[in-house]
């Protein structure tokens, strides 16, 4: 899972610590902070933040814009572990 965000951004204020606590869990998630990385969030086509990209062996498995609560992204996530 791939979470695009920016410090400046204030649903990404209330997204981020989620995001946060479920990297204690997952080792799979990787957050890009898209003021320091622009390119990969043009990479993936990220329009907005807060987004999760959650990946696939081969694919992206979806794509979500907005605050998602923690029972969401958990779900996603063992769905494709």
């Amino acid at each position: 899972m791939i979470y695009f965000y920016s410090p400046s951004c204030h649903n990404c204020k209330k997204q981020t610590p989620i995001i946060e606590k479920l990297k204690s869990e997952f080792q799979s998630i990787i957050s890009v902070d898209i003021s320091k990385d622009l390119e990969t969030a043009r990479a993936f086509n990220i329009m907005g933040t807060p987004s999760i990209l959650f990946l696939g062996t081969k694919t992206i498995e979806g794509v979500f814009v907005g605050v998602k609560n923690e029972s969401f992204i958990r779900e996603k996530l063992h769905e494709l572990t």
